[in-house]
């Protein structure tokens, strides 16, 4: 059997990708045959990550309806 690398070392590749979701996608093919309960945890651990980022995203696109809105009406500038 393979020696395989340190988790470490696999989180620190995730982590230079450009987003989330691209670590993410990166660490479901890099572990996906991985038996090791840390494997498993790193990848919950980045789960969890885009699902924030995910909700965040929703949230703050609802913020910026009205303004959006707004501009495609020809409005400027909005308040309140």
């Amino acid at each position: 059997m393979p020696s395989q690398p340190p988790l470490q070392d696999i989180e620190a590749e995730a982590l230079k990708k450009e987003s989330v979701s691209q670590a993410l996608d990166f660490l479901k093919a890099r572990l996906k045959d991985d038996t090791r309960s840390g494997a498993k945890a790193l990848l919950a651990r980045f789960e969890k990550k885009a699902d924030r980022e995910s909700r965040e995203n929703e949230r703050l696109e609802k913020l910026w309806k009205f303004e959006k809105e707004g501009r495609l009406r020809g409005y400027r500038s909005l308040a309140g």
